[in-house]
């Protein structure tokens, strides 16, 4: 079970090697007026890297595996989101990014209301919402951009 662990953080580590200049670049990309706003592209960071520690943390806490990896790969998702929002079209980074929280969010919920413990569940329902809420109204303004 320790080298499976090991063995997925080693992948997850040679994605995250691979897309950190993506997300450097996303990041220069909202500096300098690029296609999603800088607030949901820092918002989005903030959430798909406190997805991925939080995952760890869970796993330290509880040991589900479930949990763990449900973490993982919905930070992965964002993160990746976020590029293809940032690069390409804004429309579908903002879809995506708030489509993975809305989801990832309800797990989390249910899971908090199942066992009651704030930490890892219940920061990331709020986490969840907050960004669903940013990207969401970040939407709505682009749209309304896009009409006029």
């Amino acid at each position: 079970m320790i080298l499976w662990v090991l063995g997925y953080w080693i992948n997850i580590g040679i994605l995250f090697s691979i897309n950190n200049n993506s997300l450097i670049s996303a990041l220069n990309w909202a500096k300098s007026g690029g296609k999603m706003d800088r607030i949901a592209v820092y918002t989005s960071i903030t959430y798909g890297v406190l997805a991925i520690l939080i995952g760890i943390v869970s796993f330290n806490l509880t040991g589900e595996v479930v949990t763990f990896i449900a973490s993982a790969v919905s930070g992965l998702l964002i993160l990746v989101a976020l590029v293809v929002g940032s690069k390409v079209n804004p429309d579908t980074g903002y879809a995506f990014i708030g489509a993975i929280s809305l989801v990832f969010g309800a797990y989390t919920g249910m899971m908090f209301t199942k066992d009651n413990t704030f930490v890892p569940n219940g920061i990331m329902t709020v986490l969840s919402a907050t960004t669903f809420a940013v990207v969401g109204i970040n939407w709505l303004q682009s749209r309304k951009k896009n009409r006029n």
